[in-house]
């Protein structure tokens, strides 16, 4: 019975929880408010901010062409090309000057399911908290090089969403909330079905977290009863 209730209250205490979900959480379409573009610009208010500090990207992420930044690790991805003339600018992600973006490029007739991108975390995510993906695309010189769909899903693990997207050369951002925890090491995936054109593309991807909350009163409740318990076992 001892062995049971410290087995709970240390459950408590640590916030554990089983697997983790992704869900879509919503988007940013035609660059509005030129959160998109200027994603690392903290001026410029970003709707689906996860840490409230407006920037996209505060965790980790990547724009193609540079290295990551943060705790995201790249493993593997498609062919990147550009910049080319009519492809969109946006922040640099180590805070350089403004520059055109560099994209992933696949075509593969009526193909669906193309994984674009896999990273893994080099980092932890907390059972309360919630890891923001968001995943950039629509911004080269033509809408049709848009993918048809674009998604993320967990290597290995039974998670993964995928939303509808659109092409008409304005750029847009998609994103995917993870909960219940993810462990340092843990893999996802972009992925994506074609657009019109055959081809699948994204431009960069952010990863943002929530700040991990206070103590709430039943936590430390679990904490007092788990000292209670241990000082009535010596």
């Amino acid at each position: 019975m001892k062995n049971t209730l410290i087995t709970a209250n240390l459950i408590a205490m640590t916030g554990m929880a089983s697997a983790a979900t992704i869900a879509f959480s919503g988007s940013v379409l035609d660059n509005s408010g030129s959160e998109v573009t200027e994603w690392r610009t903290a001026t410029t208010i970003k709707s689906m901010d996860i840490d409230g500090d407006n920037i996209y990207g505060t965790f980790g992420g990547i724009a193609f062409g540079d290295a990551t930044v943060g705790e995201m690790k790249y493993l593997s991805g498609q062919t990147q090309v550009g910049p080319f003339p009519g492809y969109a600018t946006i922040d640099d992600i180590n805070g350089g000057a403004d520059r055109q973006v560099t994209t992933t490029t696949n075509s593969q007739v009526g193909t669906t399911d193309i994984v674009m991108l896999t990273f893994e975390l080099t980092t932890a995510v907390a059972a309360d908290q919630i890891l923001r993906v968001g995943i950039a695309t629509d911004g080269l010189d033509g809408g049709q090089f848009a993918p048809g769909s674009i998604g993320l899903s967990e290597v290995g693990g039974g998670g993964d969403e995928v939303v509808a997207a659109t092409g008409n050369k304005s750029m847009d951002m998609y994103f995917f909330d993870v909960t219940g925890g993810v462990s340092a090491g843990t893999q996802f995936q972009v992925f994506a079905d074609v657009g019109t054109a055959n081809y699948v593309t994204h431009q960069f991807v952010s990863l943002d977290v929530t700040a991990v909350p206070e103590p709430s009163t039943t936590a430390l409740l679990g904490l007092g009863g788990l000292a209670l318990i241990l000082r009535r076992r010596k």
